[in-house]
């Protein structure tokens, strides 16, 4: 603060009427383009203002302000010694903060140009003595009636030249006033903040904005942030943030790729839709709105949620964005905060469950963010303190509250009650927004008077459009042109490219809008190697423009490694590329050891013998994060995606051209035809004849490869090797340059219309089976050939063909975006008398079309009760992963059908639960009853698991007696031991000493404590191996 004050402290030369005198003082900038100072060293009278005023900074520079008649206050005697003056307003310098909060006894610093020796800038400390009444009196000694009341200070003596300057209050850490007059004993007064801020009222206005102002707020402490009211954040609150945002990102924009900065996560999650809901929601899941149509009433935006005043419960079904809405709501409102943009609320994120702690609320909260923040660094346990009141003046605690459905049934009801008397406090400074899945009504116990009653919203799923808004938004973002446009051109690539699928997941939207916002001025490259090479060229100039080298050079220099150390790190990052992809290739290959051990082995990456192994391993690591394509923990480096490692490892192997004729010559697989071979679409008249098998490394490596290999045209024995793939391979060859085509991978243009032809002259043919006739069309899809759609389709029609294979041509046809396709999934989806996991095929591949008749065929399959019990739970679980509201009733009735086998059964209850169906321990509780023993164990522990009290209870009892069961026994006591059951452990050592129990399970029983590290297991594991030798070995 002192050396903010010291900048905006201008010295001040006023040259007096008729210029034989200059009179010195003293001004300071209180607000962007206005300098304040004491009227006397203006001018006596408004009247005879100068034309200019000369000031000086504290660095030298010198600039002219301007006196403005009507900010000239001291009209009259007894008027406050105030003059305001009209500074430029590129001055560059910082504006002070001002408070008039200040008590008798503060310290206060001030900084002037006293005339003199020390004209170029003094200090002085003093303390506020309280206020003083200054009474102005006419010539004559009259009073004129005019009263204002200085603060008088005392201390180190100030004299002439001092006039204007501000006086800092070291308690609050702003201005509180400005020196007007002094005596040579100590003695000053000041006009205080208060009268400086009402002489001119459009001050106020600046001095209340953070914004304005937040060099000087960042250097105030926490104690200083409260005492002046600054709706602004203190540094642990501001540490709180950053950490806050850090640990969210990482799970709120998984598989973002660097090179361009992503828009924030909230310009795209908080797009989605919530739709008001005035009654408690019932299973299931939120309607989609049809397309075209208008949202249903009572719909707004997710964020507005979050900014809206009161408490909210937002639910939604499984897969529903509850998790992101929380985090990425949490990332926006913190980034405001840490901008500088002050709002109503300060985000907090806790798992409901922290909540459930036997702590007060405030400890509670803060054990759950302490959990949330180890990932960003966190070292030492949050304090409750800092969440037991308000965090500013005027600002409440926004506690984001996920997962209130992942509870059990007596702790929701706690957590519940809790909220509800917090938030009818008083004045408290908790406002909740939580989070789950569809409840029953009354699950939240709005029946008693303290229960939470929140205003209820069901998050709506996106729809199609949303991807077109993604990009968009994306684009808008990054400060594209005509962001629409460029979104609609895009759009355009992607169905050419036949990458509209793909690009709705996020990863790849993602990372072609990345790809796209760096040149958006021309095409996207024509192969996926290119595309590669083109993006990590763009990571080389970021870091070259990212100044990786003058820091390294700088950390090297501050560390006093010599000129050797220099060279020797100029060499490092000449090779960085090179070093990158000898680490790629090694991490393909398996090779576990250490990332950093790895390059340092590298002669381009040695470390110089005078530099000491920290320094070289810290320059190495902050090499490699530099690059922007991998992470770097303890000296081990992760590629931030696969596709980055294959990418590089494929530019290792294809360094130079030796290394290049190597990698392809392991791509050569020449073999020859035997009695026991069997190529698919491949056989010779005579026996030995050559043929090829495809080369044995993935194919996207593979295509890198190729990709690579191909930089100076493509040479002649890699030609020769594709030609022969294509014509002398069968199926298989075929399909491998299919695959390659699908990548996007180089070819010459002769390989893949020779591919096309053996296919189809393979289908014209008799000599494929179903499935292999199935492969070659597949394979000639991928080609782009048409006339696979015809052989496709008769294989789905053929009753003759086996089922499997029927589902799987109908669902290659679907893909290929047939309009028959769907119909033939529908019918042998129902056809009876298939086998159920053929029907059960056929009903996934309809819920990938987004067929509407998915779900109908899904809850047929599951009431069908001639299928199997695992087919009927398996299109049940489909239905539920595809969202459908009927999912949770499905399961409610198969919970109840006779038909279905113990393991189904006891799955059923964590289902129900996870659907909606909290009290879906209910039909569970009965399970236990009415089973086998087997099924009744599994019963139970899916009981316990959901956190019923009965369910542990009885899994307490079976591990007593287990119906003689000794293998029940030993599995329901280390069930209830992972659960945190105290009962657990003590029921396994009394398992391990049950001489009646067989020595096999009493091992297990052992074991099971030992590794709960329980102290008791060592005694019991040597008493029980020395009893038997086969224990020993076993042990």
């Amino acid at each position: 603060m002192e050396d903010l004050l010291r900048a905006a402290t201008l010295a001040l030369e006023v040259r007096s009427p008729g210029g034989k005198v200059t009179i010195e003082g003293t001004g300071f900038l209180i607000a962007p383009g206005t300098v304040i100072t004491c009227a006397h060293v203006v001018a006596d009278h408004f009247e005879e203002l100068p034309d200019f005023v000369r000031a000086r900074t504290v660095d030298g520079s010198e600039f002219l302000l301007e006196p403005v008649p009507e900010w000239y206050v001291r009209r009259r005697p007894g008027d406050m010694d105030l003059a305001f003056l009209r500074a430029p307003d590129d001055m560059g310098l910082p504006h002070v903060l001002v408070s008039d909060l200040i008590d008798v006894g503060d310290w206060v610093w001030t900084f002037g140009y006293p005339a003199g020796m020390f004209r170029a800038g003094q200090s002085a400390l003093l303390t506020v003595q309280g206020a003083s009444r200054l009474r102005a009196v006419d010539k004559n000694g009259r009073p004129l009636g005019v009263d204002w009341q200085p603060q008088r200070v005392f201390g180190t003596p100030v004299g002439g030249g001092y006039s204007g300057s501000a006086v800092l209050n070291r308690r609050t850490g702003a201005v509180c006033g400005l020196l007007c007059s002094s005596d040579k004993a100590g003695s000053a007064h000041m006009v205080s903040a208060g009268d400086l801020l009402s002489a001119l009222p459009q001050l106020t206005q600046v001095q209340s904005d953070p914004t304005c102002n937040i060099a000087w707020l960042d250097a105030l402490d926490d104690d200083q942030i409260r005492l002046g009211g600054w709706r602004y954040p203190g540094p642990r609150l501001r540490v709180y943030l950053d950490m806050a945002v850090r640990a969210t990102r990482e799970h709120s924009y998984p598989g973002a790729l660097p090179g361009v900065p992503p828009p924030p996560p909230a310009a795209v999650h908080l797009r989605q839709r919530a739709q008001a809901a005035p009654a408690p929601a019932e299973a299931g899941a939120a309607v989609r709105s049809p397309l075209g149509q208008a949202d249903p009433p009572g719909t707004v935006l997710a964020q507005e949620i979050l900014e809206n005043g009161g408490d909210a419960l937002v639910v939604a079904g499984p897969g529903g964005g509850k998790s992101t809405l929380l985090r990425t709501g949490l990332i926006s409102l913190a980034e405001r905060w840490r901008a500088g943009h002050p709002g109503l609320y300060i985000p907090v994120l806790v798992r409901a469950a922290d909540l459930a702690a036997p702590l007060a609320f405030p400890d509670a909260v803060a054990a759950g963010v302490t959990k949330e923040l180890r990932t960003a660094g966190l070292t030492e346990s949050w304090p409750g303190e800092f969440f037991a009141t308000r965090p500013l003046r005027g600002v409440d605690w926004l506690v984001l509250i996920d997962g209130l459905d992942e509870m059990a049934d007596h702790s929701r009801a706690e957590v519940v009650t809790m909220l509800g008397a917090l938030s009818k406090i008083p004045s408290s400074p908790y406002r909740f927004v939580g989070t789950m899945r569809p409840l029953a009504p009354g699950a939240l116990g709005q029946s008693t008077s303290s229960s939470w009653t929140p205003a209820r919203y069901e998050l709506l799923p996106f729809t199609t459009e949303d991807l077109g808004r993604f990009v968009e938004q994306w684009f808008t973002s990054q400060n594209l042109p005509e962001p629409r446009v460029a979104a609609a051109d895009f759009s355009k690539q992607l169905q050419r490219r036949d990458l509209e699928e793909l690009a709705r997941t996020p990863l790849m939207a993602t990372m072609l809008c990345q790809l796209y916002t760096v040149d958006p001025d021309r095409q996207l490259p024509d192969s996926r190697g290119r595309i590669y090479q083109a993006f990590v060229d763009l990571l080389h100039k970021r870091q070259r423009a990212g100044g990786l080298r003058a820091r390294t050079q700088a950390a090297l220099q501050a560390q006093d490694q010599g000129q050797a150390a220099l060279n020797a790190a100029e060499r490092t990052l000449d090779h960085l590329p090179e070093l990158v992809a000898y680490l790629a290739s090694a991490q393909h290959d398996g090779n576990k050891t250490r990332a950093i051990d790895l390059l340092a082995a590298q002669p381009e990456a040695a470390r110089p013998k005078a530099v000491p192994l920290d320094v070289w391993e810290t320059f190495l690591e902050e090499s490699l994060r530099g690059t922007g394509l991998v992470t770097v923990r303890d000296g081990d480096a992760v590629f931030l995606h696969r596709t980055l490692l294959e990418y590089f490892a494929a530019c290792h192997a294809t360094r130079d051209r030796a290394a290049t004729a190597r990698t392809f010559r392991t791509l050569n697989r020449p073999a020859r035809y035997g009695l026991l071979t069997r190529v698919p679409g491949f056989r010779p008249r005579i026996w030995g004849l050559k043929f090829w098998r495809p080369p044995e490394a993935d194919g996207p490596l593979v295509g890198f490869v190729l990709d690579l290999g191909q930089r100076d045209g493509t040479p002649k024995e890699l030609a020769r090797l594709l030609r022969r793939l294509a014509k002398r391979s069968g199926i298989a060859g075929c399909a491998f340059i299919a695959a390659q085509v699908q990548l996007g991978t180089h070819l010459p243009p002769d390989i893949p219309s020779l591919a096309r032809e053996t296919l189809r002259r393979l289908l014209r043919g008799t000599g494929l089976d179903v499935k292999d006739r199935i492969w070659a069309a597949s394979a000639l899809t991928w080609l782009g050939d048409a006339h696979a759609a015809y052989e496709l389709g008769e294989i789905a029609r053929t009753p003759d063909h086996d089922t499997g294979s029927r589902v799987w041509a109908a669902a290659v046809l679907a893909e290929l975006g047939d309009a028959e396709a769907a119909d033939l999934l529908v019918h042998l989806a129902t056809v009876p008398g298939l086998f159920g996991i053929s029907n059960l095929q056929a009903a996934r591949a309809l819920v990938s079309l987004r067929d509407e008749r998915a779900s109908a065929t899904l809850r047929a399959l599951a009431h069908d009760q001639d299928l199997d019990s695992g087919t009927r739970m398996e299109a049940a679980e489909s239905l539920a992963k595809m969202g459908d509201p009927s999912a949770a009733d499905t399961y409610w009735h198969l919970a109840h059908d006779p038909a279905l086998d113990d393991a189904s059964y006891s799955s059923m209850g964590r289902w129900l639960f996870s659907l909606g169906y909290l009290d879906a321990v209910d039909p569970l509780w009965a399970l236990t009853h009415g089973l086998q023993i087997s099924g009744r164990l599994m019963a139970t522990g899916e009981l316990a698991a959901l956190g019923d009290r009965r369910g542990t209870d009885l899994l307490a009892v079976y591990a007593r007696d287990g119906a003689r069961d000794d293998s029940g026994q030993v599995w329901a006591a280390s069930a209830l031991a992972s659960l945190g059951d105290p009962r657990g452990p003590d029921a396994l050592t009394a398992l391990a000493l049950d001489p009646a129990l067989s020595h096999d399970h009493r091992v297990q029983a052992a074991i099971a404590l030992s590794e709960l590290e329980d102290p008791r297991a060592d005694d019991l594991l040597a008493a029980l191996s020395s009893a038997s030798p086969d224990s020993r070995a076993a042990l």
